[in-house]
């Protein structure tokens, strides 16, 4: 009997163990808000299947999250609104640095002009 006791305290002890460990170890709202608080966090409309209108024409339109149009929309018909963000580390679709006219693609290609062994006329 008494061993069972000490078996049963031992389950009890290694079961409250095993909750604290995966309190400590579980992202918290404020983890996930710090991540998505970047400076070019950004957010989408997902418009549910019975969306209205104006929210089908914002479909896949990126905003910066401190700028999106807030949910449900101001002229949404359909209630309740079952429209949600998708949510981006980054506002933008690609890199368009790389399409800017700099230069900076000519070198790319043709290799950095210091690169070159006779750079100067003599």
């Amino acid at each position: 009997m008494r061993e069972l006791a000490v078996l049963a305290i031992a389950l009890i002890l290694l079961g409250l163990t095993g909750y604290l460990i995966g309190l400590l170890h579980r992202p918290t709202k404020a983890r996930s808000a710090q991540a998505r608080s970047t400076r070019w966090h950004g957010v989408a409309i997902s418009p549910s299947g019975n969306a209205c209108d104006s929210a089908r024409r914002l479909w896949n339109v990126r905003y910066l999250s401190k700028e999106a149009p807030r949910l449900p929309l101001a002229d949404c018909n359909r209630r309740p609104c079952r429209c949600r963000y998708i949510h981006y580390g980054d506002r933008r679709t690609e890199d368009r640095r790389a399409t800017v006219p700099t230069g900076y693609a000519r070198e790319r290609r043709r290799g950095h002009r210091r690169a070159l062994t006779q750079r100067r006329v003599l």
